[in-house]
């Protein structure tokens, strides 16, 4: 027996058949060049490809109704916004006109020159979204194939779940997000794949969709054979493979463990969040877009503790408009009102705007500490008023707060009140509503804003502390790089200090505060952040249930 490992994603176990698809392999194109008059031809058949590709995508859309949620369907639009891009379709046009190259050669190129500029940049959202433009690249080489051809492909993933029955689980080295509700109605069961990563659209999706899957695999080829039982464990990123009678009787008892608890939990969604000596907690939720409220919703939420407005943008991939915005806002605010919903204005940089605002702001050489958060805010006053205003009209709808991103110092919050005081005044006479004046509150995600906390006090009506860059800023570490990733330690002086005096510093001020970052989602700290005196917390709506549960079991 050996294990493989990889990225969880979901908290199931699957034991069934290993389905290996060994055809879905890197693209290899020999440089082929035209003649001039063969470019209008060759421009025609990208165009064409770029027509069937969306076209698959709008059928998968329509043909695939019972995996459709407001995530499945927000993935494929931002995989049609990426295909449909000026940056990948008509630069691709200009590298057929200006070298005199096939489609197929220029498509490649261009994919070289922007995976180039996404390698520049240290996000991991943005790292993701090079994978997603080489899946995308790599199905228009093939349609541009299908269009010499003009027939079927032979192995082609169509034919492959024709042949795939129930109980499979399906191991690959990359798989496109419209191929996957297919599979899912063909009987495959789960999925590990070598590519993907926590940030990944997979990752989103497969939450999504509810399928257990293991994202970054090792790579697994010849290890193992078609048609193997294996057993994967998306709880822990393991793919278990020549597994005993032994530890399978131990994985199917886990399997039936996992079942009753998800029974048992269902039990708490209309029970409040209380300790075990009877206090009250208010459970919020993390959300990224507005179908995330629905959910949160249905499991009973205490309200939004963190709308992450940021990844409309990215999802989109296109800067939104104020009525955009306000579309979105509002949909959120109508579906837990009168519960409150704390929206985060931008958390942008340079470096996280869509692909189309590249070459209209300068990047920075370190955006951890360059112009992101407020500071980007501040800077680009149209973007931040834009957002300003679309909250404020969506707030007629229900309770909004507005939180702002990375603060360091009062001056910050004092601008960022008085560009919102402009908004208030602006709304009320361009639009005719009289939006009341919004609470105002500050991420504290900083040395310095966790230190200072009783000179931010005065100038704002909550604050929230956001553990993850609190830890990545303490330490010096960025917990996205493997080499120091494991020095990320919520156990250390320094932080546990900075936590404990914020969270005290608040109390003794009556400023409301809670705790939005990962480490809410860990029961152990966030008993002692409940014996600190918090008593509001904002973790990922897909842990709600399970810490509403484990809460009840704290004896403060």
């Amino acid at each position: 027996m050996f294990t493989l490992m990889g990225h969880g994603v979901g908290t199931d176990i699957v034991i069934a058949k290993a389905w290996i698809n060994i055809d879905f392999t890197g693209l290899e194109i020999r440089h082929t060049e035209i003649t001039e008059s063969q470019t209008v031809k060759e421009i025609e058949r990208l165009r064409r490809s770029v027509k069937m590709l969306d076209k698959d995508f709008r059928d998968v859309s329509d043909s695939f109704k019972e995996f459709k949620t407001g995530d499945f369907d927000n993935l494929l639009e931002s995989q049609r916004l990426i295909l449909n891009d000026p940056l990948l379709v008509l630069e691709t046009e200009k590298r057929i006109q200006n070298s005199l190259i096939s489609a197929e050669c220029a498509l490649i190129t261009q994919l070289e020159y922007i995976v180039e500029q996404f390698s520049k940049i240290s996000n991991p959202y943005f790292q993701e979204r090079k994978i997603d433009v080489e899946q995308i690249v790599v199905q228009l080489v093939k349609k541009l194939n299908l269009l010499d051809q003009n027939k079927k492909p032979k192995n082609s993933h169509s034919e492959i779940t024709e042949q795939v029955g129930p109980g499979w689980i399906f191991l690959s080295d990359k798989l496109s997000i419209n191929e996957i509700p297919k599979f899912i109605q063909h009987g495959i069961k789960g999925f590990a794949l070598e590519s993907g990563s926590p940030t990944s659209h997979l990752a989103t999706l497969f939450k999504s969709l509810e399928i257990p899957a293991i994202l970054g695999l090792q790579e697994h080829n010849q290890l193992i054979e078609h048609g193997e039982k294996i057993i994967l464990d998306s709880e822990y990123g393991i793919l278990l493979v020549g597994a005993d009678d032994h530890v399978l009787a131990e994985y199917e008892e886990r399997i039936e463990k996992g079942h009753e608890k998800k029974q048992k939990l269902k039990a708490f969604i209309s029970l409040p969040c209380r300790t075990k000596n009877n206090i009250d907690v208010r459970l919020m939720a993390n959300i990224e877009n507005p179908a995330e409220a629905n959910k949160a919703m249905e499991i009973g939420v205490s309200g939004i503790g963190l709308f992450r407005t940021e990844f409309l943008f990215l999802e989109r991939n296109k800067i939104l408009t104020e009525d955009e915005q306000f579309e979105a806002y509002k949909s959120v605010i109508l579906t837990l009102s009168p519960l409150p919903v704390v929206i985060r204005t931008l958390d942008l940089d340079a470096d996280k705007l869509p692909s189309t605002m590249f070459t209209k702001f300068t990047q920075d050489s370190n955006p951890a500490l360059g112009q992101r958060g407020i500071r980007f805010s501040l800077e680009n006053t149209d973007f931040f008023r834009a957002q300003i205003q679309a909250i404020l009209r969506a707030s007629e709808y229900g309770n909004v707060k507005i939180m702002l991103p990375l603060i360091t110092e009062k001056e910050e919050i004092i601008k960022a009140r008085q560009l919102i005081d402009q908004s208030v005044n602006f709304v009320s006479k361009i639009r005719q509503i009289n939006p009341k004046p919004p609470c105002v509150g500050a991420m504290i995600e900083v040395p310095s804003a966790a230190i200072a906390i009783d000179s931010l006090i005065p100038h704002i009506d909550f604050a929230s502390l956001g553990t993850n860059d609190l830890m990545q800023y303490t330490l010096a570490i960025d917990r996205t790089n493997s080499k120091v990733s494991h020095l990320y330690n919520p156990e250390h002086p320094a932080v546990k200090f900075l936590i404990e005096t914020v969270i005290k510093t608040c109390i003794n001020k009556s400023c409301p505060v809670s705790i939005c970052g990962e480490l809410a989602n860990d029961i152990q700290q966030t008993r002692n952040f409940l014996k600190m005196g918090l008593r509001e917390v904002s973790i990922n709506v897909g842990d709600l249930l399970k810490m509403k549960e484990q809460i009840s079991r704290i004896e403060i």
